[in-house]
């Protein structure tokens, strides 16, 4: 069950970090990024190919990717690296959704050109799926007062700002060129036509802190 949050407090503002990133490309923009932090050690591994340095953390902290790992392996794996009363930080972001009327609209571009597509999670959808992640911490049987926070965001989205944030969606790179475009001057001629060049997204952030057993 979890519980109001409580004020979370680092005792060492000079603390090491070992920051795990299994992208070639992204590891080395870590690198460059983190040059004048010397106590930040940047790994070019996956979390479960990294060497686990048992008991040596205060923290393991992970933002929206913990669901890529094996529940089985991840929330072991992170156990094992915190010292005794260490803390589980998982942060996340859902998908940005429109409102439920721009969504409707864009359902028929979606059922048009691309039916695989077209997904839509209401504000109780999300919230559902967040509740979940931070459950399966406690489920692990690893981790003990689970706190946490939902925020909900709410912005606005020109239309080729929108489609462009798209394109970079593995759900759309599956589509040959000739689909993709398809789809994607579909919804721009929707959002022209039902938001006036605009479209209004919102999404849910969430924090899930539990500590070692």
């Amino acid at each position: 069950m979890a519980r109001e949050p409580q004020p979370f407090h680092w005792q060492n503002s000079a603390s090491r970090m070992v920051c795990i990133e299994p992208n070639p490309d992204f590891y080395e923009m870590a690198l460059a990024n983190c040059t004048s932090y010397p106590l930040v050690e940047v790994i070019n591994k996956s979390f479960e190919e990294w060497d686990l340095e048992p008991e040596s953390f205060d923290a393991v902290v992970a933002a929206s990717s913990m669901h890529w790992i094996p529940a089985e392996i991840g929330y072991a794996k992170a156990s094992s690296a915190l010292k005794r009363d260490g803390y589980l930080i998982l942060l996340w972001n859902k998908e940005l959704q429109p409102s439920k009327s721009m969504q409707d609209a864009l359902s028929d571009v979606y059922r048009r050109e691309a039916p695989s597509l077209g997904r839509y999670e209401d504000r109780a959808t999300q919230q559902g799926i967040l509740n979940g992640l931070g459950q399966m911490m406690l489920d692990s049987g690893l981790f003990r007062n689970l706190v946490t926070a939902t925020v909900e965001t709410s912005l606005t989205y020109a239309a080729d700002h929108y489609l462009s944030l798209l394109t970079t969606d593995s759900s759309y790179l599956q589509f040959d060129h000739r689909t993709g475009q398809a789809l994607l001057a579909g919804l721009r001629q929707c959002i022209m036509e039902k938001g006036g060049g605009d479209i209004q997204l919102s999404y849910l952030s969430a924090y899930h802190i539990a500590q070692k057993i």
